[in-house]
């Protein structure tokens, strides 16, 4: 994952839930991070991501689309909500 500068932008709530876009910047609105990159880094079938962006209404012409930062972070907030059912976790 690339960044586009050291600045970061925290959450407290994502910090509790472990999430790695705790460090995305937050630059003009958008991050540094496409969808297909969010596939590969979390090993997910493109196809899975770009379905969850539709669900999501996230606008994007191709996964190398650079998303918003809002964007991103629901998506990997979603990511994290479906790891967490599939384990069965029921981390607070």
């Amino acid at each position: 994952m690339q960044f586009l500068e050291s600045a970061t932008y925290w959450h407290d709530n994502d910090i509790e839930n472990g999430l790695m876009l705790t460090c995305l910047p937050k630059i003009m609105g958008f991050a540094d991070l496409s969808i297909s990159e969010i596939a590969q880094d979390y090993n997910l079938p493109i196809e899975e991501v770009l379905r969850w962006c539709d669900e999501l209404r996230v606008a994007y012409k191709s996964p190398q689309t650079r998303l918003a930062l809002e964007d991103a972070k629901a998506i990997l907030s979603k990511i994290h909500d479906n790891s967490q059912e599939n384990s069965g976790s029921d981390c607070v």
